[in-house]
């Protein structure tokens, strides 16, 4: 599936690998949307899924995925995958999907919720080179610029593992809050430096560098902070030789 430039798609709602019944729940096919250019609308406060139901193979090769290098998306809600079981079998969970959102080039995505985990599953959101994710209250959807970033833990064992990788000069910004915290912007800030950061969850260039977020204006913004360039490399190196002969 392609949405490229002159293509303006508008949708109620959205699922990559919408899943078909099986002998133990939903279970989800593995699918691919790819969009280069042209926008993407959703309406009616309906969820963009990027996948929704089972693996119940766990396949490492049963993958998700919606690639994003360009255009314009607008939507109520983004789930990555969704944590929903429609037929109340074994509960509510995605079991064993591998659902991951790439977003790149001067893309940018406008929603009032990001959520990332589902139990057993795994979980990547990835942006990078110019693109821009915007967490605001603007699109009629199901939170107020939300950011749920969820890993599944049992004791010993890791049952659901979810990423945000921020790269480059992309951005994300949040205009309402974190995980169970709303419109606190400052609790939500903290969540982010002390826990989400320190466990891994968001990372900088697949964690080479680490992140800044920072909070003004009541916006939370998210972005990676990059190596010291030759030149400012150079200075350095210059300035301390300086220092040295005049002592």
């Amino acid at each position: 599936i392609l949405i490229e430039d002159g293509i303006d798609a508008v949708a109620f709602g959205v699922q990559i690998g919408h899943p078909k019944p099986g002998t133990l729940g939903d279970q989800s096919a593995s699918n691919t949307l790819t969009m280069t250019g042209g926008t993407l609308t959703t309406q009616g406060g309906f969820l963009f899924n990027v996948g929704r139901g089972r693996n119940p193979d766990s396949n490492p090769s049963h993958l998700v995925q919606f690639n994003m290098s360009g255009g314009l998306v607008n939507a109520a809600g983004i789930t990555v995958p969704e944590a929903f079981n429609p037929d109340n079998v074994l509960g509510f969970t995605s079991g064993g999907l591998n659902a991951e959102m790439h977003v790149s080039g001067d893309a940018v995505i406008n929603t009032d919720l990001l959520r990332l985990g589902a139990a057993d599953a795994n979980s990547t959101v990835t942006l990078s080179d110019n693109a821009q994710i915007n967490l605001t209250d603007d699109n009629m959807g199901f939170a107020n610029g939300q950011l749920w970033l969820e890993s599944f833990e049992d004791l010993d064992d890791t049952r659901g593992v979810s990423v945000l990788d921020i790269r480059d000069n992309a951005v994300m910004t949040i205009h309402g809050g974190v995980n169970n915290v709303q419109d606190d912007q400052a609790a939500s800030l903290a969540i982010i430096v002390d826990d989400l950061i320190p466990r891994g969850m968001i990372v900088g260039n697949g964690g080479a560098n680490p992140i800044s977020a920072t909070l003004a204006n009541g916006v939370i913004t998210l972005r990676v902070i990059p190596e010291p360039t030759a030149a400012a490399l150079m200075v350095l190196s210059c300035s301390l030789a300086m220092v040295r002969r005049r002592r």
